[in-house]
């Protein structure tokens, strides 16, 4: 009696998971996230632009002749111009500070505006990033202390409660659950506790559910691309995860995301479910300080 009902839930999964997909694959915007852009890749991009403008610079000079603009006494910085430090900062660093959330051609735009995007060699640099991009919006919220108030008024709903773990859900939609946990640990570290999240190798050792772990590629100093292929229990398929993890610290935290995403190196897997929807944040807050014993965690998660 029991049998039916199952199958039937399967099929119905299955079949969600196919309408998602499909949306994933057909949501081809033609500007690949700036955020995944390979270090490689980015070089180009960067070399792009600054091709562009000394053809649009030379372009103006020959145009308006050597009198025709006179320039501020030497030593002297235009207000609202970039100073030789900031023209002297590194492609990766400019691409932070311009904002992650722009795509490839915004950001060329910005610096060149007015730019041929029928240019061929644009056009070899996009076709390098196409098939790379974000599978959905990342929902994870910025709530790193245990306010009931404000958590019950946000959705969330609290499962578990013991001295050292609370465990709290938020139904985002029919197929979605969002779950909170805050925790602490008086044995270990912050920077222990953040190196054994990181440490891909370490999980395989330990994590029998694990297939395949691992980083393939590093977009910057803090960020990387990770594949995670995992066990699931009799009559289910596998799953597998390709996602965006990036790495943050101020002086009062660690900041931990994962994002999943599209990949033009790591296809889909026959006989494998693909997780398109999951995002994860682990915020680690020291006790008192990040090599000191005691910490306490929020990791929020879909």
């Amino acid at each position: 009696q029991l049998m039916p009902r199952v199958k039937a839930a399967v099929r119905e999964v299955r079949d969600e998971v196919r309408e998602l997909r499909e949306e994933v694959r057909n949501d081809r915007s033609g500007d690949p996230p700036l955020a995944l852009v390979s270090r490689k890749v980015m070089k180009k991009i960067n070399q792009f632009i600054e091709d562009r403008k000394k053809r649009k610079k030379a372009a103006t000079t020959t145009t308006a002749g050597k009198d025709s603009a006179v320039g501020p006494p030497e030593g002297i910085q235009v207000v609202g111009s970039r100073s030789d430090e900031e023209k002297n900062t590194t492609g990766e660093e400019h691409q932070q500070q311009q904002g992650r959330k722009k795509g490839v051609l915004e950001y060329i735009e910005a610096e060149v505006p007015g730019f041929d995007k029928e240019d061929p060699q644009l056009r070899d640099i996009i076709s390098q990033t196409q098939g790379t991009y974000y599978n959905d919006d990342f929902l994870v919220d910025d709530i790193t202390v245990e306010d009931e108030t404000l958590l019950t008024s946000q959705g969330w709903i609290r499962d578990i409660h013991q001295p050292r773990l609370s465990i709290w859900r938020k139904h985002l939609d029919s197929n979605l659950s969002m779950y909170k946990l805050f925790g602490s640990f008086d044995s270990i570290s912050a920077v222990e506790f953040y190196n054994a999240q990181i440490n891909d190798q370490y999980r395989v050792q330990w994590d029998d559910s694990v297939i395949s772990l691992y980083v393939f590629d590093n977009v910057a100093n803090n960020r990387e691309v990770v594949y995670w292929a995992t066990k699931f229990p009799l009559f289910l398929s596998n799953r597998d995860y390709v996602f965006e993890r990036t790495h943050l610290m101020d002086r009062e935290k660690i900041i931990l995301n994962n994002r999943s995403i599209t990949h033009k190196d790591r296809p889909e897997v026959p006989k494998v479910v693909r997780v398109l929807r999951y995002g994860s944040r682990l915020v680690i807050f020291p006790k008192e300080d990040f090599h000191q014993k005691g910490m306490r965690y929020v990791l929020t998660y879909y």
